[in-house]
């Protein structure tokens, strides 16, 4: 997997890391050169450290490497801050490159879901998990009644049927006879929503009680570390593709667990 363009700090670092990503070896090179027009001897040399790549030739890479706009244009701001000398232009590049990181840590921007304003039914929605947790489950088959649900959950029938009926009410939920059956995407709160720490709140709740039971295949891990800034933007980088890549496998998923 190729590295995130947004944890660079470098762009020649970043460079060095595709060419060693890349298992073509010396031939990435000379694609690389290729592209840009040059000899394979000037890739080398940037990704060691000891040329710059002219603003064309970064953006000729890339092209070649079809990065999006956000990427590329995250790119050539590392080869103008590279390439800068003096103070304050390097310094209002730098801002740039914080403010196109701090972009793409919008969540809902990279998994591509709706935000909903903090509207009355928003906030019904997020005043309690037991809402999302029956939403989600009514699209699951074999617990699409209110008694199924209820045991899944450890809760009464009477509560189960109690939130069905509101998501029914909200238009989350259709109602079929006994059935419930899922009837309208996920939706993602927008950062700046006060309902954010109260839906966080409720499902690390959750994850804690879930902990207690060592006889389910839940994953839980937490650790307090200090690092390095580079490291800390490396690391929240990745994490933010690996909430993309949860996206691309769940959405098709057949829906068989919570």
């Amino acid at each position: 997997m190729d590295p995130s363009i947004f944890a660079a700090l470098d762009y020649q670092i970043y460079l060095a890391k595709r060419l060693e990503n890349d298992p073509q070896g010396w031939g990435a090179v000379s694609r690389m050169a290729q592209a840009v027009g040059c000899q394979r001897s000037q890739i080398s040399r940037v990704a060691k450290g000891n040329v710059h790549l002219t603003i064309d030739q970064a953006f000729a890479l890339t092209e070649f490497w079809k990065l999006s706009d956000a990427e590329t244009e995250y790119f050539l701001v590392l080869v103008e801050h590279a390439r800068a000398s003096g103070r304050n232009f390097k310094a209002s590049l730098e801002k740039k490159l914080a403010r196109l990181r701090q972009e793409q840590t919008k969540v809902a921007k990279r998994i591509n879901q709706p935000a909903l304003p903090a509207g009355e039914k928003e906030i019904l929605y997020y005043s309690a998990w037991q809402w999302a947790a029956l939403h989600i489950l009514s699209s699951i088959p074999d617990l699409q009644t209110a008694e199924a649900a209820a045991r899944y959950l450890s809760m009464p029938v009477s509560q189960a049927k109690f939130y069905l009926d509101g998501l029914c009410a909200m238009g989350l939920v259709e109602n079929s006879g006994r059935r419930y059956r899922f009837a309208s995407n996920s939706v993602h709160l927008p950062g700046t929503s006060p309902l954010n720490p109260v839906n966080m709140a409720h499902w690390r709740g959750q994850a804690a009680e879930a902990a207690r039971i060592p006889q389910r295949e839940g994953l839980h891990y937490t650790v307090t570390q200090s690092l390095s800034r580079e490291d800390f933007e490396k690391l929240k980088a990745e994490m933010l593709q690996t909430i993309e890549r949860f996206g691309k496998v769940a959405a098709p998923s057949a829906p068989e667990e919570l």
